[in-house]
This record gives structure tokens, C-alpha cells and sequence, in this order.
């Protein structure tokens, strides 16, 4: 009985409440499921994401001893900037929710939009511990979520194509058997770390971001198309900035993930033509051809040069259709 009498009220609440908040609600549940499901460690022993920072820290030692000073690339400063975007949604986040639920107590998915007076409630007593429990949780919830994101899955695509930087540079330099050898080597120490890096990633961080992320400018799309003039101005902002993020990730990050699968063929090519070059003995070819390429993996699948266009047209394509829909 109990059950039966929350779940009318619950219809009746939702289907009584305007389409603009139902939205505004959907977002940080998507937000949050992306975090949680990116970041959730199911099994406490697993040390696959340390092990990931620590393979990239002792392996950036032995490669740089005896080498100059690798310039930053384009693609690392690329990436720089969008760590910094980043680290201000630490607390810029948890701010909006604050200010949100101060604004608007009925605002869905928070604690405040389950009572049915939420609209009556008045800032006094134990009530304005509520929006402040709510500030910390989503603190949490991006502190800890996006750490994982940014510190194993982006730091770790940047560091693999400085990686190949170096790399290349050493096979321009190779100019016997024994430098061919070094450079095969340097290889396998790179595809270790990949490995390593598709350990912790392939399972959690990768297929939420894949799935997550577009999905959440889907969403973002659609509402700043349709409904920048049911928001209030305040709470709009919110939407425009998360889109902001969500389609430099979309674009950047996947970019940078595909190019690991490219750099790594590049790299192969080159150390083919320069093995050919100094020496035809089959026992370096053999080592040559046991270098695999280079994959940023989710479940079976990895991510290519098309993935990035083809997540963007996705995306354009079903924020047409839902607008299409709206309009019919």
C-alpha cells in the first residue's frame, strides 16, 4: 500500500511538473551516472588505476636518460587547456547546485523537489543543512569522479603520443642494427603501457564517456534550442557551459585517442622503412611484426580516426530529430 501511494504521487508530481525542469533534472543525473560509472571501484584490491600512474612515472625515467628535452606538442597543450577547464568544475559545479537549490527547492533530481511543499519551504532551522549536504555530495561526486577521468584517461593519451614523439625521433637517429633493436624495444615498452592503461580504462572510463558524454550533449543541444526562453537567466548559464565541455571533449579527446591508433601505425611504417634500410635478418623482423598497433579500447571495440565525426553527427542528429518532434 505504501509503495502503491508513493508511486502515485511521484506520476503525479512528474507529470506536474513543467518539461524545463524535468530536463534541468536529467542532466546532472547523467552527469552523475557518467561519474559513477566511470569512477566506481567494484573491486577494492584493484590497483589498476596507480599502477597506470606508476608505469608512465618509471617508464618516462628510463626514456629520458640520455635524451634532450622533448618540446610540448600541440596536442599536449591542447590538452593542458582542457585540464584547466576542468579543475574549475571542481567548485564551480557544486556552487550552481547550491545557488540552484536556493533559488528553486523544487528543482529535480535534489533532495528538496521529493517534498510536496518544496515550494513553501523557508531558509530556517535544520531545512538549510539540506542544499549543504546536497553541495558536499556533488563536491564528492566530481572530485573523485573526474580525478580518475583526467589523471589515467586523458594524462595517459597525452603521455602515449609524447611517447611516440620520442620515439620517432630516435628512429630518425638509428643507424645500425643494435639502434633498430633500442628502438623495437622502446616500442614494447609503450604498448605495455598501453596495455596497462586499457586495464583500468576499457571497462568503465572509456564506455561511460563514450556513451555518457554524447548523450549529454544531446540533451544540452536540445535545451539551448528550444528552451533558452523557459529558463531563467541564471540557471541557463548552467547549460552553455556544460555544453562547452562536453563538445570540447567529444571533439578533443577522442581526436587525441584516435591519433594513438594512427601515431602507432606511423610509427611501425617508419621503423619497417628504417629496419629494411640497415638490415634484412629475419630475427628483427620477426620482432618487428610482434609489435601490435596501439588502441584506446572500450569493451571490444577501440576508438578510430572516425569515431569523433561520427559521435558528432550522432549527436546533430538526434538534437534535430528531437527538435522535429517537438515541433510536430
Amino acid at each position: 500500500m505504501l509503495s502503491y501511494t508513493l508511486s502515485i504521487s511521484s506520476h503525479l508530481y512528474f507529470s506536474s511538473t513543467p518539461l524545463p525542469k524535468k530536463i534541468q533534472g536529467f542532466v546532472f543525473c547523467v552527469m552523475y551516472s557518467l561519474i559513477i560509472g566511470s569512477s566506481w571501484n567494484w573491486n577494492v584490491l584493484d590497483k589498476a588505476q596507480i599502477q597506470m600512474i606508476n608505469t608512465c612515472l618509471d617508464f618516462e625515467v628510463k626514456i629520458l636518460q640520455g635524451e634532450e628535452k622533448l618540446k610540448t606538442s600541440v596536442q599536449t597543450k591542447g590538452m593542458f587547456v582542457f585540464f584547466h577547464i576542468l579543475k574549475h568544475n571542481y567548485y564551480l559545479i557544486p556552487l550552481a547546485v547550491l545557488g540552484l537549490i536556493l533559488i528553486d527547492p523544487c528543482t529535480p533530481p535534489f533532495l528538496l523537489s521529493m517534498s510536496t511543499n518544496c515550494s513553501a519551504i523557508r531558509w530556517n532551522g535544520w531545512v538549510i543543512l539540506i542544499p549543504l549536504i546536497e553541495t558536499y555530495i556533488c563536491a564528492c561526486f566530481f572530485y573523485i569522479g573526474i580525478v580518475a577521468i583526467v589523471y589515467n584517461l586523458f594524462a595517459g593519451i597525452s603521455s602515449l603520443m609524447s611517447y611516440f614523439q620520442l620515439l620517432e625521433r630516435k628512429i630518425l637517429t638509428a643507424t645500425s642494427l643494435t639502434g633498430c633493436e633500442s628502438c623495437i624495444s622502446k616500442y614494447r615498452m609503450i604498448q605495455l603501457v598501453e596495455k596497462i592503461m586499457n586495464a583500468f580504462s576499457m571497462e568503465q572510463v572509456v564506455p561511460s564517456i563514450v556513451c555518457g558524454i554524447p548523450l549529454l550533449q544531446i540533451v544540452l543541444q536540445y535545451v539551448i534550442i528550444t528552451m533558452h526562453g523557459e529558463i531563467a537567466m541564471p540557471v541557463f548559464l548552467m547549460f552553455p557551459a556544460t555544453l562547452f565541455n562536453a563538445v570540447v571533449n567529444n571533439m578533443l579527446i577522442f581526436t587525441l585517442a584516435s591519433w594513438v591508433y594512427n601515431s602507432s601505425v606511423k610509427v611501425l611504417r617508419k621503423l619497417d622503412m628504417t629496419i629494411l634500410q640497415y638490415t634484412r635478418k629475419s630475427v628483427i623482423r620477426k620482432q618487428w611484426k610482434s609489435c601490435g598497433r596501439l588502441k584506446i579500447k572500450f569493451g571490444s571495440n577501440f576508438i578510430d580516426g572516425g569515431t569523433p565525426l561520427v559521435i558528432q553527427n550522432f549527436c546533430l542528429n538526434q538534437t534535430m530529430s528531437l527538435i522535429l518532434i517537438k515541433e510536430g
